[in-house]
């Protein structure tokens, strides 16, 4: 039988009434604390019993304390006279333990305690939560530029968006912890001055927060999921696992290098902030370089499909030919194409529960050939208002890409054609002989890519009937 185990701690600094139930409970099945660090307690079997623990906060210590300070162990044997014998310490969070039946409470005025919460909370707690906001942050106006340029790609892709609930979890569990203990920081002193007690710390917005962190799990379920192949999944979900875990299990353990061989609490202190802030940017960093690999992409999509044929240009360059069946070629408006132009038609498609998206194109690869490039995309939203503000976005906040063409439009691109019959057309002349059409249809919208050849009346009428949706 194993003599230790560890336990994950789950409960915040400031949860004394739930840490101490819950350790009180374990030492009656014969598990006793040892040794208590951030993430979790290591336990020593011993003959179950009936003992007391207890949670107090000594704010002059600090986690970058190499070990107890001499004012820590003057406050022990202060407390050992009491009956409270010290067990362990993770920073200003004190663990003591007693054999008597109904030992004296150390703590017995609730103004100091609440203050030592205070000091405590402040010191550590709110500091890092504040280093998880700027990690944040920094990760957050990446994605949105991202997900301003090419909008469709992140919301018609389940990984993407798995990937970004994952990060709007953490970051609202960043929020709302701080903004949490300020809340139940001013209800305990307004109680505290009433002559009452500090309130229980256990509230609905920190239950909230518990709920939200265990989502997480499930979201990156969401991702190995979506992605297509066993395989795939097993060799996905490694690369979220090292990705998110890594990085932190290689800060901690620096941390307790740091800690075991620092000289005092400034060097601990500055050496683990400086390896905090290059394991977010590089964690970051990594997350960022690995997600716009090809390598990655083949993970989140079926294995690759095979090309039609190959064709090898007189350079000696191949082009992949594929055959997927388009709703319009160049044939279907009449354009003349032969074999010798080398024509590929590709179809690439993507879907969530918020947009469906699709791009086409039809393009020749022979050098000799003067066939010009059909480019279109259609993009079904979950809603009509979705697509609206797709529509606004795309109109005022340029440049966006749709289809595999870069819209840069204005409000002065709207255009009156009753002939495409869609609820908003626009048109931005990038050539003398053409230029990108962007229409909606309801909660459809459809880009097309005019050059090198006329848009007609008829044109018009086989483009709308094959892509409008009506």
């Amino acid at each position: 039988m194993r003599e230790k185990k560890w336990v994950p701690n789950i409960y915040q600094p400031d949860d004394e009434a739930a840490i101490v139930k819950r350790l009180e409970k374990l030492a009656a099945k014969g598990w006793f604390l040892e040794r208590a660090e951030n993430w979790g307690w290591t336990l020593r079997r011993g003959e179950p019993a009936q003992v007391r623990y207890a949670v107090t906060y000594f704010p002059g210590a600090s986690v970058f304390d190499p070990g107890p300070t001499e004012d820590q162990e003057t406050y022990a044997d202060y407390c050992r006279a009491a009956g409270w014998e010290f067990v362990s310490s993770y920073g200003p969070v004190q663990y003591f333990r007693s054999d008597l039946p109904d030992p004296v409470p150390i703590e017995t005025d609730q103004g100091e305690k609440l203050a030592a919460i205070h000091r405590t909370k402040t010191k550590n707690t709110l500091l890092a939560s504040g280093l998880v906001l700027v990690v944040l942050a920094i990760f957050w106006s990446g994605q949105l530029r991202v997900l301003r340029q090419t909008p469709l790609s992140v919301l018609s892709d389940n990984v993407r968006l798995a990937i970004l609930a994952v990060f709007l979890i953490l970051s609202l569990c960043a929020v709302i912890a701080p903004v949490d203990y300020l809340i139940w920081y001013i209800r305990s002193k307004r109680s505290v001055e009433n002559g009452g007690a500090c309130l229980p710390s256990r509230t609905w917005l920190r239950s909230a927060a518990n709920i939200l962190l265990l989502s997480c799990p499930a979201a990156l379920l969401g991702v190995v999921l979506a992605a297509a192949g066993s395989v795939r999944r097993i060799a996905l979900f490694l690369v979220l696992l090292v990705l998110q875990f890594l990085p932190y299990a290689a800060l901690w353990t620096m941390f307790l290098l740091l800690r075991r061989r620092g000289r005092d609490r400034d060097a601990v202190r500055k050496g683990y902030i400086i390896a905090a802030v290059i394991a977010g940017i590089g964690s970051i960093a990594l997350q960022n370089t690995i997600q716009d690999s090809e390598a990655f992409s083949g993970l989140l999509t079926a294995p690759a499909r095979q090309p039609e044929q190959i064709y090898v240009d007189s350079d000696g360059d191949s082009h992949d030919l594929y055959a997927d069946d388009l709703p319009v070629t160049l044939e279907d408006l009449g354009i003349q194409v032969t074999a010798s132009d080398h024509c590929s038609y590709e179809r690439n498609h993507s879907a969530s529960p918020l947009v469906s998206y699709t791009t086409y194109e039809q393009r020749a690869a022979s050098e000799e050939s003067d066939l010009p490039w059909l480019l279109y995309g259609v993009a079904d939203f979950a809603w009509e208002g979705l697509a609206k503000e797709q529509m606004e976005r795309m109109v005022y906040g340029g440049p966006v890409v749709m289809g595999g063409q870069i819209f840069i439009l204005r409000e002065s691109n709207a255009v009156e054609d009753p002939r495409w019959g869609a609820d908003q057309a626009y048109f931005s002349s990038s050539s003398n002989d053409g230029g990108e059409w962007l229409l909606r249809y309801g909660d459809r919208l459809v880009s097309i890519r005019q050059r090198g050849w006329e848009l007609t009346d008829e044109r018009v009428e086989i483009l709308r009937e094959a892509l409008s949706g009506q």
